[in-house]
């Protein structure tokens, strides 16, 4: 499936994996394809690229001595994507995983196209459903938080619903 979206986009999905394939250190993670490319930010990274590509973690998303996020076990996995203007923010079941702000207008994207990525590897399946995505471009991110701190506050009659595979 594959959707040109400009950033300010939210993007809902469900996710459930085998989550013996990759470490839970890898949940939530940016990782960008062109441009730069490899990870942006690690999970449980808040992250800012300024306007000449230099990029510093300038914090966590969760306290220090705590755990963060983690994927269900053989259940489905609420990952939430909220991308408006240069900030990138992640939710893995409620929990903020990474808060990306980019101001490098020569490597970051406005829009793009908007994926489900397989990688290559041992064999695996991958099942995605319920998968909205909203124009967020009148709220504020701190709203945003607000809204999306469980997966039954959506309301879903406000969202373009993708119900089948393309």
């Amino acid at each position: 499936m594959r959707l040109w979206v400009k950033r300010a986009a939210r993007i809902c999905f469900v996710v459930c994996r085998n989550n013996n394939f990759l470490p839970f250190g890898f949940t939530g993670v940016l990782a960008e394809i062109k441009g730069r490319g490899g990870r942006l930010a690690a999970a449980g990274e808040v992250a800012h690229f300024n306007s000449m590509g230099k990029r510093t973690v300038i914090g966590k998303t969760y306290e220090s001595g705590k755990e963060g996020a983690k994927p269900r076990e053989n259940d489905w996995d609420n990952l939430i994507v909220v991308a408006q203007g240069p900030r990138l923010c992640h939710w893995l079941n409620g929990q903020l995983v990474v808060d990306v702000t980019d101001e490098d207008c020569k490597h970051s994207a406005c829009k793009g196209m908007l994926a489900l990525q397989l990688h290559a590897g041992r064999p695996m399946v991958v099942q995605c459903k319920d998968l909205w995505l909203k124009d967020i471009s009148p709220c504020r991110q701190e709203e945003i938080a607000k809204c999306f701190n469980f997966w039954d506050s959506i309301k879903k009659e406000n969202y373009y619903v993708f119900t089948s595979a393309r």
